[in-house]
């Protein structure tokens, strides 16, 4: 279904469809996230998104303050949610509102390490990459520079 969705250009409802399909199959799992040496452990973890633009999959704002100038990385980690819960949390995440709601953990820094207790699938933009149970992610500065002519 959402592959006829993101070919009649409405890859934002394609996203939703998809996200909620997952979420409600989904299965809580414990995560330890360590930002630039302060670590923060987190049960029944529903996702982990960890960003350098405010966007993700098609218009959603999980991280509304994330920049790609500041030199910081931002997270999101949605925690102990109820199912019940999404129906409203995320239209709120379209938007960028949900950054106050319960179960809504916000962080920035410039070096993470995620650990799970399990493997989960990790996405990397855009593209469902690999699973794994441990992540390493930093910032590269100056990595990628533009001429213009």
């Amino acid at each position: 279904m959402s592959d006829r969705l993101s070919r009649l250009h409405l890859s934002q409802l394609a996203y939703l469809c998809a996200a909620l399909l997952g979420f409600f199959k989904h299965r809580g799992f414990s995560v330890s996230v360590d930002i630039d040496g302060e670590v923060c452990r987190y049960d029944d973890t529903l996702f982990v998104a960890v960003m350098n633009e405010p966007y993700e999959g098609s218009g959603f704002k999980f991280c509304p303050q994330a920049s790609l100038y500041d030199g910081q990385i931002d997270s999101c980690i949605a925690q102990g949610i109820k199912k019940t819960e999404l129906v409203h949390l995320i239209p709120r995440a379209m938007k960028g509102h949900h950054t106050s709601s319960r179960g809504v953990h916000m962080a920035r820094g410039r070096v993470y390490r995620i650990t799970m207790n399990v493997p989960v699938w990790v996405q990397t933009d855009g593209e469902v990459a690999y699973k794994s149970n441990d992540i390493s992610i930093s910032l590269l500065p100056q990595a990628v520079q533009f001429l213009g002519l």
